[in-house]
Order: C-alpha cells, then sequence, then structure tokens
C-alpha cells in the first residue's frame, strides 16, 4: 500500500513501514503499514483505485496504553471509529474503499502528556 500510496499529510509523530520494516503490537511483528503517537493525522490520497483496505489496528508494544478513539474518514465522511483499549489485541479492520478520494486517520488522544502509540499493520487495498 505505502509503496504506490504515500501520506498527503501527517503529524503526530507519524513513520511509514514497508520494504521489510517491522513494528509491533501484541507480540507480533507487523510490516507493510504506518505508526503514529498522540493526536495525530495520516491523509492518503487514493484516487478511487480501490475497492477495500484491510489492516490490523492496536497500540504498539512499549507504548503507554491507554484507551483512544482512532476514527476514519472517507471523503471527509466519519466512515469508523473504534475504541483502542489497552487490553485489545490488534484488531483486524476491512473498510470499503468504493469510489473514495481521500481517507484520513485521526487519533483523538486525551492525555497529550503520555505518549501512547497506535500502529496499522499489514495494510492491504484491493
Amino acid at each position: 500500500f505505502l509503496d504506490v500510496c504515500q501520506p498527503y499529510y501527517s503529524d503526530g509523530g507519524y513513520k511509514a513501514y514497508q520494504n521489510g520494516e517491522t513494528f509491533n503490537m501484541g507480540g507480533t511483528a507487523y510490516t507493510n503499514g504506518f505508526i503514529y503517537y498522540e493526536g495525530g493525522n495520516a491523509i492518503f490520497n487514493v484516487g478511487g483505485k480501490y475497492t477495500s483496505m484491510t489492516f490490523s489496528l492496536g497500540h504498539l508494544d512499549g507504548s503507554d496504553m491507554n484507551n483512544n478513539k482512532i476514527q476514519i474518514y472517507c471523503d471527509n465522511v466519519l466512515l469508523k471509529e473504534f475504541e483502542v483499549k489497552a487490553e485489545d489485541l490488534p484488531q483486524k479492520v476491512t473498510i470499503d474503499l468504493t469510489g473514495v478520494q481521500q481517507i484520513k486517520f485521526t487519533s483523538q488522544d486525551a492525555y497529550y502528556n503520555r505518549q501512547p502509540g497506535f500502529g496499522l499493520g499489514n495494510i492491504i487495498v484491493k
């Protein structure tokens, strides 16, 4: 995914993982995705080229594990919101991208003095 779709905009400690780089969530290594810390955004222009996106979402190992809301917007419309809790394992998510031009991922961290980290790993678009 990231090989063909780099972020249009990102903040909040965003880092892409590709070309074999890995990060860990729930004791499992993930690649082909991205991480971010604190309240952050990552926006991708996908240009209506895809019909679905699948990924695993969770807290990064070794980061603050406080609860947080992750929101996914497609073309500025809220598509899904996930409450990521400390006890959750990474959860597998599939979203419909049919006709979507732009995806925005946001992290609504209520504790900016902490360092919660979130990952979206093993992203596959079709």
